[in-house]
């Protein structure tokens, strides 16, 4: 039976977003999400306009008058200890009932205890499991359904490790979700810091965030190390449209696009490309850590999609990490991979 793919896409908040969204592409996509408003919770990204009570309930029924789904992220890494606060609980509690009665569908969560409290308080509203929850084999994908998860996002590290994406499929039931277009560096080691330092920024004021320091530092660090090794893109986790079948073939279906704080033509530009299974241009237009959007100024470099044709017989390979720096030398060097990026210089460090 040939199950048709699914496609679900950020909100940035801003004024006409969500409506050229659901009118060029609303046949397209199963499912948008945004951030609940910053009072409520942290989320995993800071950048995108927040919206309030009122303006959440709008865009609920606008995405279901074109029967799409309407997801509320609320997955921030971090929340300073304080969903243990009864005054926490209680604002979450109240917050969950309003998703019920505006009749949300889902929401997003990465924290297990968060999770208690949604399930506690509602049976209606779906909970996903976010891809900051790192769960990348079965046994933490069962500990999250037995405490009332509805779906799950697979974090990023096992997306070229074809035989546990396929184990982890045939040990669940539970939906399982991807994301094709984010760049994280393959078994970063600063994820969990990244996640946290943008978990508190999600819901920081202006003169909270100044104190923050460099809050882009994260995201320059891996675009430099990407710039010095072009290799590393080739085994991060991102996924390019023409290669997206070979995942279908896995059994996946449910494919979310990061980039939510990005402008709505980048995001319908990211939703053609993968709908249509083809991109003509530079990669880099897609992914959405390495693009020009979202604050940083310019691309890393010019990287043609064309000249990847062929990667996609190495994918899966990252089970073995040195031999997969290998193969991905190898086609790096054999395609002249390095001449399509800038002077690392350029980014500073």
């Amino acid at each position: 039976m040939n199950i048709q793919p699914k496609y679900c896409v950020g909100l940035n908040g801003r004024p006409g977003n969500i409506e050229a969204i659901l009118e060029q592409r609303g046949k397209d996509i199963y499912e948008v999400y945004a951030a609940a408003p910053p009072d409520i919770c942290t989320s995993g990204r800071r950048g995108h306009i927040p919206v309030d009570m009122r303006e959440l309930k709008r865009q609920v029924r606008l995405a279901h008058q074109y029967r799409v789904r309407y997801n509320v992220v609320m997955n921030g890494s971090c929340l300073g200890g304080i969903e243990f606060s009864n005054q926490f609980q209680k604002k979450m509690k109240d917050f969950i009932q309003y998703l019920d009665d505006i009749e949300a569908d889902s929401t997003t969560i990465m924290n297990p205890f968060l999770v208690d409290i949604v399930r506690k308080t509602s049976k209606c509203i779906e909970i996903i499991v976010s891809s900051f929850a790192e769960v990348a084999e079965p046994v933490k994908l069962a500990r999250f359904k037995t405490r009332g998860a509805n779906r799950v996002v697979l974090h990023q590290n096992i997306y070229r490790n074809f035989e546990m994406l396929k184990t982890i499929c045939h040990s669940t039931d539970l939906p399982l979700e991807i994301i094709p277009n984010q760049g994280c560096l393959n078994q970063c080691e600063c994820f969990i810091s990244h996640n946290n330092i943008v978990s508190h920024s999600s819901t920081a004021e202006d003169k909270e965030f100044m104190d923050m320091g460099n809050y882009n530092f994260p995201i320059q660090r891996c675009r430099t190390i990407r710039q010095k090794d072009p290799i590393e893109f080739l085994m991060s986790c991102f996924i390019r449209p023409e290669d997206l079948h070979m995942y279908e073939e896995l059994g996946f279906t449910l494919f979310k696009f990061a980039g939510r704080r990005s402008s709505t033509e980048w995001m319908l530009n990211v939703l053609n490309a993968y709908i249509l299974r083809r991109y003509e241009d530079n990669l880099f237009d897609l992914s959405s850590h390495v693009g020009d959007h979202g604050g940083f100024p310019g691309k890393i470099g010019n990287l043609p999609n064309n000249v990847l044709d062929g990667w996609f017989q190495f994918m899966g390979s990252n089970a073995d990490h040195k031999r997969f720096y290998e193969k991905a030398k190898e086609f790096s060097q054999t395609r002249q991979i390095d001449t399509y990026f800038n002077n690392a210089t350029t980014m500073g460090q």
